[in-house]
């Protein structure tokens, strides 16, 4: 039988209040899940910064990425490029890739018309979803290509006026970094000029830039 006029259909209403109840535990569970992926994201993150604290070389503090990163940013390569502002060059002592850390093969660059010398001139990250695609053109974008990289991103290892080198994360698929991860990364940068400096052997009470 037909609902009176002006009444709602009784089944109807089952069904809206059947719906609005699986919506809100849908929503619930995201609200749950980004809670608890939030929870594991901060324990990571303290890891990092508790492993930063004693390293001592510069192996050492990529060994500490080479372990956690992963969980939290994903990355086909990592690497700290060290300025050197006598002869105005970096140079990539070691590499984190394939979860491990190696010597890298790469040649001391200058310092000129090179996205690290961008990074530490703008003391800001500099985050490339798809270099290819980038108006922002460097030297190195083509060898970064050829050796299969699609995405980067970049910060500044900076402590007072001292400009000490880039923290650099590569990806092979454009777009898989995002600004998400850089949110991420930027509470554990400071910690990482701190352990850099350390490993430099300069003494210094200068602050550390808050990139977040």
């Amino acid at each position: 039988m037909a609902a009176p006029a002006g009444k709602l259909d009784p089944a109807l209403r089952i069904r809206e209040l059947e719906k609005a109840l699986k919506d809100s535990q849908q929503s619930i569970g995201k609200l749950l899940d980004a809670a608890n992926e939030k929870s594991e994201q901060l324990g990571i993150v303290n890891g990092l910064l508790r492993s930063l604290g004693t390293a001592l070389d510069l192996r050492e503090i990529l060994q500490v990425f080479a372990i956690n990163i992963k969980r939290i940013c994903p990355y086909d390569r990592i690497s700290i490029a060290l300025y050197d502002a006598g002869t105005r060059r970096f140079t990539v002592p070691f590499q984190v890739k394939g979860g491990r850390v190696m010597p890298s093969t790469e040649r001391p660059v200058a310092y000129e018309d090179t996205i690290q010398s961008k990074v530490l001139e703008t003391r800001t990250p500099i985050l490339r979803r798809n270099v290819k695609e980038e108006s922002l053109r460097f030297k190195h974008d083509t060898n970064f290509l050829k050796k299969g990289f699609a995405c980067e991103l970049l910060f500044p290892l900076v402590l007072g006026p001292h400009e000490l080198g880039t923290f650099n994360v590569g990806c092979f698929e454009p777009e898989t970094l995002t600004e998400r991860h850089q949110q991420i990364l930027a509470d554990i940068i400071p910690c990482v000029v701190i352990a850099v400096d350390r490993y430099l052997g300069r003494p210094t009470q200068d602050s550390v830039t808050d990139y977040r």
